[in-house]
């Protein structure tokens, strides 16, 4: 599959040189370097070393390199040429002035193709907070807290929304997005392909656990609130599987309380556990839980 992808990324970036210097020449002005060191670096992917000529006339220089591009630079904007097109940093050029290694022009293109790949899985996670079953799991975490009130806050082995050291609550979601990005950076920094397949997986939502950087964890996110309400302990948890399924249950103490809940058509009960029909709990069952607390004090 990579192969294949590779395959047709090289040929895309021949239709682009070709398309880009479809005209006999193409002419330098310091304000269109952008365009050029585009010109440049495709040329780089394409191989790193090119034959390389520069021609002078009294108002003009002419760079060539191969049959491939060819700029003409006024004799004004030569010295910006050669700082910018031409630094040594981007190109190394032959003692006989022959060949031009382009290993610079090729490092500062891999550099941005990485930082695409960053940007993409940034976007996928900043949206997987947004989508199913995450936020269904954080809106019914915010609800259980805002409903029961939470006496404590168990962390779980989860890459999103872990509590944070002194088990005061989550982490905010700028924050949490700041650690995953730093620990998939620092694993996956310079590695492309993988990069690519990460962004594949957040997009399609397929196992997570198959990346090093989210294996280290058991759930995607966990949590465990514990509560007193009107005297009668509960606690809830839920969390998101690495497969992205989810899973809900609220462990309850009073017998009184189970009895009642068994009677409800969206719940079933096993001993002093209590699990949602569907994949979740809905808020209505929430405040009807809350409901028959209030009645039963």
């Amino acid at each position: 599959m990579y192969k294949i992808t590779t395959f047709v990324q090289e040929e895309l970036e021949k239709a682009e040189l070709k398309e880009l210097t479809t005209q006999a020449d193409i002419t330098y002005l310091p304000s269109g370097f952008v365009s050029i060191k585009k010109m440049m670096q495709t040329l780089a992917r394409l191989k790193k070393d090119w034959g390389i000529k520069i021609l002078e006339n009294e108002k003009q220089y002419l760079v060539e390199f191969e049959d491939s591009l060819r700029i003409s630079i006024d004799k004004e904007h030569w010295p910006h040429f050669l700082t910018t097109v031409l630094s040594s940093n981007r190109i190394a050029v032959s003692p006989d002035c022959n060949v031009a290694d382009l290993s610079g022009y090729l490092k500062e293109a891999q550099v941005n193709v990485l930082e695409v790949a960053l940007q993409e899985i940034t976007l996928r996670i900043k949206k997987m907070f947004q989508t199913s079953p995450l936020s269904d799991a954080l809106v019914i975490t915010n609800s259980w807290s805002s409903l029961f009130g939470v006496v404590e806050f168990s962390d779980y082995s989860a890459a999103i929304f872990r509590v944070d050291r002194v088990g005061r609550g989550q982490l905010p979601l700028g924050k949490q997005i700041e650690k995953i990005m730093d620990e998939i950076s620092k694993s996956y920094g310079d590695d492309l392909g993988s990069l690519q397949m990460m962004a594949s997986a957040l997009r399609e939502k397929t196992p997570m656990n198959t990346f090093a950087v989210f294996d280290e964890y058991d759930y995607l996110y966990g949590a465990k609130l514990v509560s007193r309400y009107r005297g009668v302990l509960l606690v809830f948890e839920v969390n998101v599987s690495m497969g992205w399924s989810t899973s809900q249950s609220i462990y309850v103490t009073d017998p009184y309380l189970l009895n009642k809940l068994g009677e409800y058509r969206d719940v079933k009960v096993i001993k002093n556990v209590v699990f949602p029909l569907g994949k979740v709990f809905s808020y209505k069952f929430l405040q009807s839980l809350r409901t028959e607390l209030d009645i039963s004090e």
